[in-house]
């Protein structure tokens, strides 16, 4: 199903054209509590961007949001939730993302739902609200100096747990800082995963279809890679290999394949690959540590005492020190 080719199959043609077409005949008919079932089998297809240029392009958008919002689907639960991680997914798409955002009356909606009982609505809705956010923002794709409060931020799937613990407590024992949303969460999840990003010298990115498959690791992931931290790749089921969103990310990179090596011999692979990054990291800490301070040419035009400082408002190694 992850295969281009795969896309533009007829069968696949047919499947997406008819789970676009439950939505309207179901929504029509005023039948909507049927509408739970059909609407999760959209979640493993709406990771591929051909399907949400589809669901835009069929007007599956504001049924989806009425999906989100029927008092019938909130009170059976499962159609609601699923209808939020499907329009979660959308956000990555230009067009339906600006069209949430211009939803008002669903975006208040979305407010109130975050004192839902369900932790999975919720997490959906503060997603769908923290990218809303960071739009207003103007997130950039800029490096930000990390304040190296952790070592390394485990970015994973929750269906890969019992893997990424295992890894988790193999680097809490060899005395690595790592942030793991099990431990470190105060506050909105999403402000602590970017302040987690934002505060870790690397990110281990735990690829599985699972962790593809999801938007709030989609969300982890890509913000990462706007904020230019270096990224790790662990392949945590067999045979799995990245496409998508996720291969792009991850392109160019060396995947540590934890199935193939066994988690023992993939961990030893892992050290040797941060041992890398932390010399590659050193290395440009010292060249630019030797570098010295930018100067004006008009500053040598002007008789001045040695401690004014340039006019580029940089300053000198020496008096960083001070």
């Amino acid at each position: 199903m992850n295969d281009p080719q795969v896309l533009d199959h007829p069968l696949f043609v047919t499947l997406r054209d008819t789970l676009v077409s439950l939505l309207h005949n179901y929504l029509n008919n005023q039948t909507i509590y049927q509408l739970g079932k059909d609407i999760s089998s959209l979640i493993s297809l709406v990771q591929h961007d051909q399907i949400k240029d589809e669901i835009v392009k069929q007007q599956g958008l504001p049924l989806l949001i009425r999906c989100a919002t029927e008092p019938e689907l909130i009170k059976q639960g499962e159609g609601n939730k699923w209808s939020l991680e499907i329009l979660l997914a959308l956000t990555f798409n230009k067009e339906a993302f600006n069209n949430i955002k211009n939803n008002i009356g669903f975006i208040e909606h979305l407010r109130t739902l975050l004192h839902s009982t369900d932790d999975d609505v919720k997490r959906f809705v503060e997603g769908i609200l923290w990218k809303l956010e960071q739009d207003k923002k103007g997130i950039e794709s800029t490096t930000v100096p990390s304040n190296d409060q952790y070592d390394i931020m485990l970015s994973y799937s929750h269906r890969n747990k019992d893997l990424c613990y295992a890894i988790y407590d193999r680097l809490i024992k060899d005395g690595f800082r790592v942030w793991i949303d099990r431990e470190n969460m105060h506050g909105s999840p999403m402000d602590a995963m970017a302040h987690a990003i934002e505060s870790c010298q690397y990110v281990l990115v735990c690829m599985s279809e699972e962790y593809k498959q999801s938007p709030c690791c989609q969300l982890e992931a890509q913000y990462a890679f706007q904020k230019r931290r270096p990224l790790i790749p662990l392949i945590m089921t067999s045979r799995y290999k990245p496409d998508g969103w996720l291969g792009i990310i991850v392109s160019g990179k060396i995947y540590i394949d934890i199935p193939k090596l066994t988690i023992d011999s993939a961990y030893i692979v892992l050290k040797k690959e941060i041992d890398a990054y932390r010399k590659e990291r050193n290395s440009l800490d010292e060249a630019s540590s030797r570098k010295p301070p930018l100067v004006h040419d008009s500053v040598s035009q002007i008789p001045a005492p040695s401690k004014i400082l340039p006019t580029t408002g940089m300053t000198s190694n020496a008096q960083r020190s001070i």
